[in-house]
C-alpha cells in the first residue's frame, strides 16, 4: 500500500517545481540537504519543503520511505519520513524505513519530475521495493 502512495509524493514535488519555474515563491529548502549539494539533495530538500507546506500529503502517506539510489560516486541512501505525529523530514541516512525503493539516480530524478511513472519503473525492473510487514 505505502509504494502505490509514491505517486501522491511525486505529485507533490512536481507541484513545488512547478511552482518554481512559473516564478511562484518556492518552497524554501531544507538547509542540511540543500548543503549536500546536487540534484538529489535538491529534490529531497523539494520533498521535505513541500511536506512542511501540505500537512495532507503526510495524512495521506502516513510512513516513511528510504531511497538507495545509485550515483556515479557510489550509493546514496535517504530517508523521507512523513508519518502523522512527526515532523517530514528528508535527510540522507541509513536509518529504517516502511518501504525501502532501490533505483537508479536518473530513474529516481525522472520519477520526480514526471517524466516517468513509478509503476512503470517498477514493472520495467528500474525500482526495486521492499516493504516491512507489521
Amino acid at each position: 500500500m505505502l509504494a502505490m502512495k509514491l505517486q501522491e509524493l511525486t505529485l507533490q514535488l512536481k507541484k513545488g517545481m512547478s511552482a518554481a519555474a512559473s516564478g511562484a515563491a518556492p518552497a524554501p529548502a531544507a538547509p542540511a540537504a540543500a548543503a549536500a549539494g546536487g540534484s538529489l539533495a535538491n529534490a529531497f530538500a523539494q520533498i521535505e519543503a513541500n511536506a512542511k507546506q501540505n500537512p495532507a500529503v503526510v495524512e495521506k502517506i502516513n510512513g516513511s520511505y528510504k531511497f538507495v539510489i545509485a550515483t556515479a560516486n557510489g550509493e546514496q541512501s535517504w530517508v523521507v519520513d512523513l508519518k502523522k505525529g512527526s515532523t517530514p523530514s528528508a535527510k540522507q541516512s541509513t536509518g529504517d524505513a516502511d518501504c525501502t525503493l532501490s533505483m537508479k539516480e536518473e530513474d529516481f530524478l525522472a520519477m520526480m519530475a514526471g517524466k516517468l511513472d513509478g509503476q512503470t519503473a517498477f514493472l520495467q525492473g528500474k525500482v526495486r521495493c521492499h516493504l516491512v510487514t507489521f
